[in-house]
């Protein structure tokens, strides 16, 4: 999910053993791997071209 107030992602991603991962990142943690998809997401690239949050 990505907050339209914050700056801040999060995601829930399952594991082999049935339980639930949470990972958020801000501006001290500013990127998320989704090793699923080979995909790196910065913050500051997802938040580029917008007003100031």
């Amino acid at each position: 999910m990505i907050s339209q107030n914050n700056r801040i992602m999060e995601r829930y991603s399952g594991n082999k053993d049935g339980t639930w991962r949470f990972t958020e990142t801000d501006d001290e943690h500013p990127l998320m791997i989704l090793e699923s998809i080979g995909c790196d997401l910065k913050l500051a690239e997802v938040y580029d071209k917008t007003e100031d949050i």
